[in-house]
């Protein structure tokens, strides 16, 4: 006699085991996105840091930005009511394997966030590909990638997104709008010089080519030299732009500065050499530190170009979205984020009040969620958007 449920039972079996395999394929991960409209419990989420940026103090002596990243991440984990931790990972690729290794199976994190820039970062997608620990990176595309890689989910699918900026924007935008500022103070003769930062980092490599392509649109601009501060170090900075003025190019009065804390030694340095920042010396940055919407209302720094410091919170919003059951994959995995803003003296007072920490305590990030907006289609990050009351 034919026995229906044996049948029924032997289906679902066979799909179950079906299923078991071609995620042991990495065809189809054990926990990827199934469309759900609500989060299922709370995430743990792991915030991979490299071991000097991740300690606080170094961040902000040397490098700010990734303070003020962090703390954003935080401030959207509250939101979201998602566990966030900042990890310190070590960069050699068998220390960082069994950091991560040993993380994992005592903390049990349910995704990893990183800066995509990061000089492990390749690494923690290996890594984090052997783990089955999806991956969302930020910042900056991922060193190699092109070659190494790929895009999120080709090569290593549990790397599942990427939020970057346009960096080539950037340093487009900010070439011209320090030549612009300059014409307006009366200086005619503009003699430029750049401080990159580095010449390795892909968004220090990218703003150079805006700067570049900014510098071939406007005749009678003459850019001396491209000089590297060897990362994004206020005292090297100092040390840089004195050199430059007293023994290669005293004429220099505009100084395009890849940050804002290069432009910030640029400013010090200056003034210790009896110069005016604002009359003598021409700078702005990148970074919309909180300290640069200081120098800006004072008239020494010209501007700061800005908003990708949201990027982590922003690819916090992804990762949990997509644990949550709700993939992006539709309307891509590789994402910029909006074009960057510059903040001047006509509007730096209304952004240094709107993104003050104890303002940052009320963002609603769950305004950018899919899960938390069922019907919205691609992500509309935006900083007007979320410091909006």
């Amino acid at each position: 006699m034919f026995d229906k449920t044996k049948l029924i039972i032997g289906f679902n079996t066979f799909i179950a085991l079906l299923y078991l395999a071609l995620s042991l394929l990495d065809i189809f991960p054990l926990n990827a996105a199934i469309e759900t409209d609500s989060p299922r419990r709370k995430l743990k989420i792991a915030v991979l840091c490299e071991d000097f940026w991740s300690n606080i103090e170094n961040a902000e002596l040397y490098n700010p930005f990734f303070s003020q990243v962090n703390r954003l991440i935080q401030k959207a984990g509250s939101s979201l009511d998602v566990e966030i931790k900042i990890v310190s990972t070590p960069l050699i690729y068998s220390e960082l394997r069994s950091f991560l290794m040993e993380f994992s199976d005592r903390y049990s994190p349910d995704g990893f966030l990183c800066a995509g820039g990061g000089a492990a970062t390749l690494n923690i997608l290996k890594i984090a590909e052997e783990l089955r620990i999806p991956t969302v990176t930020y910042n900056s595309t991922v060193p190699g990638s092109e070659g190494k890689a790929g895009a999120p989910r080709e090569r290593y699918k549990y790397w599942v997104g990427e939020i970057v900026p346009d960096d080539q924007y950037v340093g487009y935008l900010l070439a011209k709008e320090l030549v612009r500022r300059a014409r307006l103070k009366g200086i005619n003769r503009i003699s430029m010089v750049a401080f990159a930062g580095t010449f390795h980092d892909y968004g220090s490599i990218e703003r150079i080519k805006g700067l570049r392509k900014a510098v071939s649109e406007m005749p009678g601009i003459e850019l001396k030299q491209i000089f590297s501060t060897g990362g994004y170090d206020y005292d090297v900075s100092r040390d840089k732009f004195r050199s430059v003025k007293e023994t290669r190019y005293p004429e220099a009065n505009v100084f395009w500065c890849a940050c804002d804390n290069i432009a910030f030694g640029v400013i010090d340095e200056a003034r210790e050499m009896g110069l005016v920042p604002g009359r003598d010396v021409i700078t702005g940055g990148v970074d919309w530190l909180s300290s640069a919407f200081d120098r800006i209302l004072s008239g020494e720094m010209e501007l700061s170009i800005g908003g990708h410091y949201m990027e982590g919170a922003y690819a916090l919003v992804m990762l949990y979205d997509y644990l949550n059951g709700s993939d992006f994959a539709r309307y891509g995995v590789s994402l910029y984020s909006e074009k960057m803003k510059a903040v001047d003296q006509s509007n730096a007072l209304y952004y240094k009040q709107a993104l003050s920490e104890e303002n940052q305590d009320v963002y609603d990030f769950k305004r950018f969620s899919r899960i938390h907006n069922p019907g919205m289609g691609r992500y509309a990050f935006s900083v007007d958007r979320l410091i909006q009351k």
